[in-house]
C-alpha cells in the first residue's frame, strides 16, 4: 500500500521537479521564479518570495531538506539574476558608475535565461560596486577617528567632573550614590549591556520665526492687510506643526537615552509596589510602565491588563470592565510621568480562584492572564538566587513568581517564561563569546596580562567524552540505566 502524501507536499514536489528540469534546460529566470505575468522587479519579487515560503528547507520543503535546498538554490540564483539585471540597468544609465539603488519597475527581459555562472556584465558590475566600496574606506576610517576622538575627549571630561563631585560633600544626591553603578552585574544579559551603544540624539528642528509683523502708525492698503492676515495665518501654522515635530523629536530621544533600562527592568514584588494615587511620580516611562504591570499582577486582576503606550502617554484598561482607568502624562518642563487618573476595577475583574479561597494551583493557573510579557518574567528569573539555570522547570519559575503575582498565571504561559529563559541564556553566552576579545583587550589596556585559549576538536572531543562518561555513571547510580551497562 503506497504511503499517503498531503496535497501541500504533493504541490511540493511537482515545483521541486519543474525548477530542477527548469535549471537544466536553462531556462528564463521568469519561468523558474513562476512569475506569471509578473515582469518588474517589484512583481517579481513578490513571486520569489511566495515560492521560497512554499519550497524553503524551512519551510513548505521541511519534510525534505535536500531537494529543497538544492531548488532553493536555484530559485534564489534566478531572483539574483533578475535583481542585477535591474542594477546594471540603473548602472549603465549613471554613465557606468556604481549605484546603490535601481528601478523597481524595471522590466526584467523574457530573454534572461538561467545559468549557474556570472555573466560578464555582472562581473563588471560586481567589479564597479567593489571599487566604490574601497573608495570609501578613507572617507569610513576617518570619520570613525573622529568619532573616536570625540569620545576619548568626553570621557576625560567625564572622569573630571567626576573626580570634582567626587571630591565634594556629597550633598546633591543624598551622598553622591549612583544606583545604576551596581547594576550592570546584576542586569540580565550583562554583555549585552557592555556592548551597548547610546543611539546619537536626532537634531531638534528650528521653529518658524513670525514674519511682517505689525506697524503701528503706518498705513496700509486693503491688499496689504489682506497679505499681512495671510502671511501671519501662514507662519503660524508652519509654527504649530513645527513645534509639533519638535515635541516628537524631543520625545524619541528622551526614550533612546533610556533604552537599556527599559530593556532590563524587573518586575516589584509586593512590597515594593506603591498604592496608585492621583499625582503619583515617575522619572522613566519604564517606571511607570513598570508599576502598572506590577500592581495588575498584585491585585490579581482575571484578565491581566492592556497598555496603549504613546510618547506622551500611557493609558491602562481592562478587557473585562469599562470602570477601570488609569492614565498617565509626560510632563515636560518637570521631566516626569504622572498618574492623572485612576479608577479601580470592577468586582467582577476579581473572579479568578486562588489557592487563599481553596483552589488547587491548576485550577489558579487556568483563570488569569499574565500582567507581564514572557520576556519580562524571564528577566526576573534570571536574576533569581533561587534559581539554578542548569535544571530550570516550571515548578521553579512557579516558586519565583509567586512572589509578584497574587493570581498565578496559565501553565501554558510559564512554559513560555521557560523558552523565554532559554532563548535569554543562549543569547547572552554568544554575546559573551563575541565580546570576550573586546574583554581582553580592555584588560590588557589596564595592565593585565590576558591569555585567550580556544579548544580545538581534539581538545573539545577529549572534554565531552569526560562529560558523557560523569552522566553515564550517574545514570548507573541513580537507577536510570542498569549497572552492567558499559560506556
Amino acid at each position: 500500500m503506497a504511503a499517503y502524501v498531503s496535497p501541500a507536499h504533493l504541490a511540493t514536489m511537482l515545483q521541486f521537479d519543474r525548477i530542477e528540469d527548469a535549471a537544466r534546460r536553462e531556462a528564463p529566470v521568469l519561468e523558474i521564479l513562476n512569475a506569471g505575468s509578473a515582469t518588474t522587479v517589484k512583481a517579481v519579487k513578490r513571486a520569489f518570495l511566495s515560492l521560497s515560503k512554499q519550497i524553503h528547507p524551512h519551510r513548505g520543503g521541511n519534510f525534505d531538506p535536500v531537494r529543497a535546498t538544492s531548488a532553493q538554490v536555484i530559485v534564489a540564483r534566478a531572483f539574483e539574476q533578475a535583481k542585477r539585471a535591474a542594477e546594471f540597468d540603473s548602472f549603465k544609465n549613471a554613465d557606468y558608475t556604481w549605484t546603490s539603488n535601481f528601478d523597481p519597475e524595471f522590466v526584467i527581459p523574457g530573454n534572461l535565461l538561467f545559468s549557474r555562472e556570472e555573466s560578464d556584465e555582472e562581473e563588471e558590475l560586481l567589479k564597479a560596486q567593489q571599487d566604490a566600496e574601497e573608495a570609501e574606506v578613507p572617507a569610513r576610517e576617518a570619520a570613525q577617528a573622529v568619532a573616536e576622538a570625540l569620545h576619548a575627549a568626553r570621557a576625560a571630561r567625564g572622569y573630571e567632573e567626576d573626580s570634582d563631585a567626587a571630591g565634594g560633600d556629597g550633598s546633591d544626591d543624598g551622598g553622591g550614590g549612583d544606583d545604576d553603578a551596581d547594576s550592570g552585574d546584576t542586569t540580565p544579559g550583562a554583555g549585552l549591556a557592555a556592548l551597548f551603544v547610546a543611539v546619537p540624539c536626532t537634531p531638534i528642528p528650528d521653529v518658524a520665526a513670525e514674519q511682517f509683523p505689525e506697524f503701528d502708525g503706518v498705513p496700509f492698503s486693503a491688499e496689504h492687510k489682506a497679505h499681512i492676515v495671510e502671511s501671519k495665518k501662514f507662519y503660524r501654522t508652519q509654527q504649530v506643526r513645527r513645534a509639533k515635530s519638535k515635541a516628537k523629536v524631543v520625545a524619541k530621544n528622551r526614550l533612546a537615552a533610556a533604552k537599556l533600562e527599559s530593556l532590563s527592568w524587573l518586575p516589584l514584588s509586593f512590597e515594593d509596589v506603591p498604592t496608585p494615587e492621583i499625582g503619583l511620580v515617575f522619572q522613566q516611562r519604564w517606571q511607570a510602565e513598570q508599576f502598572v504591570r506590577s500592581w495588575t499582577a498584585k491585585i490579581g486582576v482575571q484578565t491581566g491588563v492592556q497598555l496603549k503606550i504613546a510618547l506622551d502617554s500611557m493609558r491602562a484598561s481592562c478587557s473585562t470592565c469599562s470602570g477601570f482607568c488609569m492614565v498617565l502624562h509626560y510632563q515636560p518642563k518637570s521631566g516626569q510621568w504622572v498618574l492623572r487618573k485612576f479608577v479601580d476595577h470592577h468586582t467582577g475583574c476579581f473572579g479568578a480562584p486562588t489557592p487563599a479561597d481553596g483552589a488547587t494551583a491548576k485550577e489558579a493557573a487556568c483563570a488569569c492572564k499574565s500582567a507581564f510579557t514572557a520576556t519580562q518574567v524571564a528577566r526576573l528569573v534570571l536574576n533569581s538566587p533561587l534559581i539554578d539555570l542548569d535544571g530550570v522547570n516550571l515548578s521553579k519559575i512557579r516558586g519565583v513568581v509567586s512572589t509578584c503575582y497574587s493570581r498565578l498565571p496559565s501553565n501554558r504561559f510559564l512554559g513560555s517564561v521557560k523558552n523565554a529563559l532559554a532563548t535569554s541564556m543562549r543569547v547572552d553566552r554568544e554575546v559573551d563569546m563575541a565580546a570576550l576579545p573586546g574583554y581582553a583587550a580592555a584588560l590588557v589596556a589596564c595592565g593585565h596580562q590576558v591569555d585567550v585559549h580556544t579548544a580545538e576538536a581534539i581538545q573539545m572531543r577529549a572534554i565531552r567524552l569526560k562529560a558523557a562518561k560523569h552522566i553515564h555513571a550517574q545514570k548507573k547510580k541513580d537507577g536510570t540505566l542498569p549497572a552492567e551497562e558499559v560506556f
